[in-house]
């Protein structure tokens, strides 16, 4: 199976939903690991926040885990949009 796909991104976030009860409600081991993908993927989108510049195109290249949430984050920002790259190959 790809890996950018609809499919794939969900069963790779879904990971880490499966893993948040974890601990919980003794130190919350899975909650806390969640916790730090998700501070990772916002840093990263931040850095392409930083990059993006009006009129311009950036390309971002990570692990399909990350595309899958940087891709929802594009989805969501009314600032910038995602270009899709299957065209490209």
């Amino acid at each position: 199976m790809r890996s950018n796909t609809a499919e794939g991104d969900r069963l790779n976030m879904d990971l880490y939903l499966a893993t948040n009860a974890i601990g919980a409600g003794d130190g919350y081991s899975g909650a806390d690991a969640s916790a730090s993908w998700w501070q990772r993927n916002f840093r990263m989108y931040a850095n392409i926040q930083k990059a993006a510049q009006p009129g311009e195109r950036i390309i971002a290249i990570g692990g399909s885990g990350h595309m899958a949430i940087l891709k929802q984050l594009l989805a969501i920002d009314q600032r910038l949009a995602e270009e899709k790259v299957d065209g490209y190959f």
